[in-house]
């Protein structure tokens, strides 16, 4: 079998594995939505409708790279200036989208991590009230001393 030369199979193939991807990732960024209870904090709302817009722009921009891809390899450039501008510019763009992807989900992942941080904190606030709350149980009935706790048997 030839070889195709402009590689245009292999864009296909690569262009319908991001497109895949995108789309099984916009399946999952719905489910996990739905999966939300209503009764969410003010702060954790915000995060998770933050998170939502950047994971539904990032399938956007998967979307995009696949037809950018398959675009991109079907121009025939040899000897046309102006497809020779329209192959660099469509390249260019591939590019752009690339790097948009990747600091698209740098953000994200720097929100996850700043979304854990308040987690862990909440649950160390409510730990050490939980604790704070015992100890002033403890001191009120006594702390366990004869006498203060039940009353004395007759």
């Amino acid at each position: 079998m030839p070889r195709n030369a402009s590689g245009a199979s292999e864009s296909l193939v690569l262009a319908a594995a991001l497109t895949a991807i995108a789309i099984y990732f916009s399946i999952r960024q719905w489910r996990d939505r739905l999966g939300r209870g209503g009764s969410l904090s003010e702060a954790d709302a915000l995060h998770f409708a933050r998170q939502d817009a950047r994971r539904w722009f990032g399938s956007a921009v998967m979307a995009l790279l696949a037809a950018g891809i398959v675009i991109g390899t079907r121009i025939v450039v040899r000897g046309d200036r102006t497809r020779g501008r329209l192959f660099l510019a469509v390249w260019i763009v591939v590019a752009v989208l690339v790097g948009v992807l990747l600091v698209l989900a740098l953000v994200d992942w720097l929100a996850t991590i700043a979304y854990a941080r308040r987690q862990r904190a909440e649950l160390a606030r409510e730990r050490r009230a939980a604790i704070d709350d015992q100890r002033r149980g403890f001191a009120a009935s006594g702390n366990g001393r004869p006498g203060t706790d039940y009353p004395e048997k007759t």
